[in-house]
């Protein structure tokens, strides 16, 4: 595992986006909306609707890209390839096609037979209520004007695939990671419970964060 890497400034809010199908009233351009809940949302989940261009007007350090708050199926996958053609036959770098879901259970944790066993990715249960996040993080920092965005998802049981952000940003890593147990990660639930006169409990069911 490497050091922990600080990405920011995130260039997407000002680039130009294009390419793909989306929804009239759920444009490719509220993924610059800085409210998740704002979402892109394709018009179906076929191959040349799932995909998108990112043009950054200028030629910029790129290290990370993520896009939170999707509805990606977990057999889905993606590719990101950028630098400076506008085709994209020539790129600075190329994810190649990568599982949007990976795994994230060591072989062996998972009981023999269950659906997850010999994959180790989430399951439908663990997806569920969350705020997933989609990252990819290049090996190092890589020159770049345009990106170009596919998500293979054919499928998906929504029939579309949207998303509630786009972040694109350079990054920095420190020399000394950070101490171990000095840093971690949870979910905190967002879900309100209100108390009846009998002792039960009721829940509005919100998203959990990751924190």
């Amino acid at each position: 595992m490497g050091n922990t890497l600080l990405a920011f400034d995130n260039l997407a809010d000002g680039a130009v986006l294009s390419g793909g199908a989306w929804q009239v009233n759920l444009p490719l351009t509220n993924l610059q909306n800085e409210e998740q809940g704002v979402v892109a949302r394709s018009v179906d989940d076929s191959e040349a609707s799932t995909r998108f261009n990112v043009d950054l007007q200028a030629s910029r350090m790129v290290r990370a890209i993520a896009i939170p708050a999707h509805n990606i199926s977990l057999q889905a996958g993606f590719r990101i390839r950028g630098g400076s053609d506008p085709d994209f036959v020539t790129n600075a770098f190329d994810s190649g096609e990568l599982d949007a879901w990976p795994s994230i259970y060591p072989f062996g944790s998972v009981p023999f037979g269950a659906d997850n066993w010999w994959g180790g990715k989430p399951t439908e249960r663990d997806r569920r209520g969350v705020n997933p996040t989609l990252v990819y993080v290049l090996p190092q920092s890589m020159l770049a004007r345009r990106l170009r965005v596919e998500v293979f998802d054919e499928g998906n049981a929504d029939g579309f695939i949207q998303a509630g952000r786009l972040f694109v940003a350079d990054g920095w890593q420190p020399s000394f990671n950070v101490t171990v147990g000095s840093l971690g990660h949870s979910w905190e639930d967002q879900s309100l419970l209100t108390a009846a006169l009998s002792g039960a409990e009721y829940a509005d069911v919100r998203a959990k964060r990751r924190v």
